[in-house]
């Protein structure tokens, strides 16, 4: 009898125990169904947000890939600057040499015009004796071609008288000598006196007017020389005022020039910064900054 009662109470056990695991399947059945359909929906969401990462990363991909575009367009747009300023800089620096050679040609011209101006007041402004002793020298050499002249038309009146007198005294010799020979010949020497005479108070008087003449001519001469001076006097005066006034003009167009050279030179360089800064800045483009992606975490929940 004991037997039946055991096995009744095995079965009791047997049968509360499956429906204890039939519950406790039921439960885990009903928590796994609600944990796949929650994995199920995280799935879904993880693959929704990777396909949007994807989405995303091909997007910033995109971007980088542009801005890596236009940093190599702007690159070369700045290597183009830099030649185009090279360039610049170039005929600047040309253009900068040749106003210093201009600067020097005006310079040179400068001293030229200073130098001439001087050597033209120095001309000038020279003692004009020399013209004054040419003319006096002409003067005594023409006077004294004339008394040599005067001496031997004498010497030869003279000559002649000489020899006319010998001719008629030996006439007279051949005639023979008496009271009316010696009265001819004292008359015709007394013509040839009077004659002679005549000659030399001629030259003599011609001889005082050239002379004359001579010291009027001079003391004229003298006076135009004064004259002259005087006048030479004033344009030099006149050449050095100018000369003044002309070195005052140059050294203010002197410094004008130099002012415009310096402000076309502070301008250039200003420029030059300015295309130097646009450049730099261009350079240092701010590159694009991608976001890291976190990957997104659910709660996993556990069965109790």
């Amino acid at each position: 009898m004991a037997k039946p009662i055991l096995d009744s109470e095995t079965n009791h056990y047997f049968k509360w125990k499956i429906k204890k695991l039939e519950e406790k399947l039921e439960e885990s059945s009903i928590f796994w169904k609600d944990t796949t359909v929650s994995n199920s929906h995280k799935i879904e969401s993880l693959e929704k947000f990777k396909s949007q990462a994807e989405n995303k990363n091909r997007a910033l991909q995109e971007e980088v890939e542009a801005a890596r575009k236009m940093e190599r367009e702007h690159l070369q747009q700045c290597l183009k600057e830099i030649a185009i300023l090279q360039q610049n800089n170039s005929v600047l620096r040309d253009a900068n040499d040749c106003k210093t050679k201009e600067l020097a040609n005006v310079e040179q011209q400068i001293k030229d015009y200073t130098q001439n101006n001087r050597e033209g007041v120095s001309t000038v402004s020279e003692p004009t004796d020399e013209s004054t002793v040419r003319l006096q020298a002409e003067f005594d050499q023409k006077l004294a071609r004339q008394k040599r002249k005067a001496d031997r038309a004498l010497k030869e009146q003279a000559e002649k008288h000489e020899c006319e007198m010998l001719r008629m005294k030996l006439q007279l010799n051949k005639m023979g000598g008496n009271d009316q020979s010696n009265k001819y010949m004292l008359h015709m020497q007394a013509q040839f006196d009077q004659r002679l005479a005549l000659q030399t108070d001629k030259a003599d008087r011609a001889m005082k007017e050239q002379a004359k003449k001579h010291e009027c001519e001079m003391v004229r001469i003298k006076q135009q020389l004064n004259e002259t001076k005087h006048f030479n006097k004033r344009v030099v005066e006149d050449l050095e005022n100018k000369l003044k006034e002309d070195e005052v003009s140059i050294l203010k167009k002197k410094l004008v020039f130099h002012e415009r050279i310096q402000k076309n030179h502070d301008k250039d360089k200003r420029n030059l910064e300015k295309e130097r800064a646009k450049v730099h800045e261009r350079e240092f483009v701010p590159s694009v900054q991608i976001q890291t992606l976190l990957p997104y975490k659910m709660p996993m929940g556990q069965p109790g």
